[in-house]
């Protein structure tokens, strides 16, 4: 199942890099921001990773500190 997840997640990364520029170059406004991390101590970041694909798609502009994040 895991690598079933993580060979997903790596085709949904692909595809969001191939439709960013698009997206950009359409003039669509961004609905509102997202700001994403990980907590500090937690290295597993694949769902905020799928988390921010889908914001972006759904219009928002995401930032993403990353993972093992100090507060």
């Amino acid at each position: 199942f895991v690598p079933e997840v993580l060979r997903s997640a790596k085709t949904m990364q692909v595809a969001m890099d191939i439709l960013k520029p698009l997206l950009a170059e359409s003039g669509v406004q961004m609905i509102g921001k997202v700001l994403l991390g990980t907590v500090k101590g937690d290295l597993h970041d694949i769902g905020k990773n799928l988390v921010g694909m889908m914001c972006e798609g759904a219009g928002f502009e995401v930032k993403d500190l990353g993972k093992d994040i100090a507060p």
